[in-house]
């Protein structure tokens, strides 16, 4: 009785385990490039864009404060590509105060409210 009491407790307790199954070979990996993969360039990056605009402001004097903020606002605010592209390509104010269209309300508020803290006056674009 006792050999059968331990051969049922043996059978009980032993586990019939697989071995684990080796995994399939992989299928051919990729070409890996010898050069890291980069974001695309930004087109129209807003620190390029704040000192066009200032430029083409003509303003005078110090303008490092007004191409900050204009760069902050650009930044902060997440101008579109568009809106930059539009800035950044304007060779005259008039075309770049058209450009103030391609913002939102909000965007374009934010710029007036830090431009009137500079002590200046935004330009709107003529109505249609």
């Amino acid at each position: 009785m006792v050999r059968m009491v331990v051969v049922v407790w043996v059978v009980a307790c032993s586990h019939n385990e697989q071995k684990p199954v080796a995994p399939a070979p992989a299928s051919a990996a990729p070409e890996v490039s010898s050069e890291a993969a980069q974001a695309a360039a930004d087109p129209a990056p807003c620190d390029e864009v704040a000192a066009h605009v200032i430029r083409i402001s003509r303003t005078t004097g110090d303008t490092k404060p007004l191409v900050e903020m204009m760069r902050r606002r650009c930044a902060d605010d997440l101008w579109s590509v568009e809106a930059r592209k539009c800035y950044l390509t304007a060779s005259s104010w008039d075309e770049g105060v058209a450009c103030e269209s391609k913002l939102s309300a909000a965007q374009v508020k934010s710029l007036d409210e830090d431009i009137k803290a500079h002590g200046s006056t935004m330009a709107h674009p003529p109505k249609s």
